[in-house]
């Protein structure tokens, strides 16, 4: 099987070493950083940023390829020549690196056209990476949710992290109780939760509101907010 990738940043980088790594006839290209491109081949990957998509993949419709992908988890397939067999191929994974190991074991959410999807479906599969297919209309929601979990998680991070260092606690002082509550989360789910919000300990909650100021303040009152209407429906 013959893959092209179009497009040297970390996400279509990082796949190319990945196949590379497996044995797949791979090639890439970019227009600033130049490389090689098969006239054709099996699955051509679009993996450029979101709003160059659509035209960089008109520029590259002659190429005889039986496939046509996107990396984007917005958009929709649709967005790459009609007259192919066409799908999106998003990767559930935060690149901050061009690092192979990221696409290990991985989960791909795709959507397109039938033919499409099952050759994207084998071809996940012999990666080791775990195919499921969502359906047009869920396409913006489920990318939204996976910036929650991969981008918005910073703002309570960040937020803890400052306060931590300007009492002198560092990342390693702390790194077990954010690995705890991770692991929690993912074993246990809303289960896991601990705290005061659970204890229902409301006067210590009020503490800390009066207690933090600006951004913080802000931050955990929202999150708080959140938690508790969650509980209340639960109770």
């Amino acid at each position: 099987m013959r893959i092209q990738i179009i497009g040297k940043g970390r996400v279509g980088f990082s796949f190319y070493l990945f196949l590379k790594e497996k044995g797949y006839d791979v090639r890439i290209y970019s227009r600033r950083l130049g490389g090689d491109i098969s006239p054709y081949g099996d699955i051509l990957f679009i993996a450029t940023k979101d709003k160059e998509i659509r035209r960089v993949s008109e520029r590259f419709r002659d190429l005889d390829y039986r496939v046509f992908a996107h990396f984007s988890g917005a958009f929709l397939s649709d967005i790459l020549p009609e007259d192919k067999e066409r799908a999106s191929f998003h990767p559930l994974q935060a690149f901050n690196s061009p690092d192979p190991n990221l696409w290990k074991s991985i989960t791909v959410v795709c959507e397109g056209t039938d033919k499409a999807l099952e050759t994207l479906k084998r071809f996940a599969e012999s990666l080791g990476l775990k195919f499921k297919y969502i359906s047009p209309e869920n396409k913006v929601i489920y990318h939204a949710a996976a910036v929650i979990l991969s981008n918005l998680v910073y703002s309570p991070l960040i937020c803890a992290d400052r306060i931590f260092r300007n009492l002198g606690i560092d990342k390693e002082d702390y790194s077990k109780l954010l690995r705890t509550s991770i692991d929690n989360f993912i074993s246990k789910g809303e289960k896991g939760l601990t705290g005061p919000i659970v204890r229902g300990d409301m006067e210590t909650i009020n503490m800390h509101l009066k207690t933090l100021k600006g951004d913080a303040r802000e931050i955990y009152k929202c999150l708080t907010d959140f938690i508790l209407r969650i509980k209340s429906k639960d109770a």
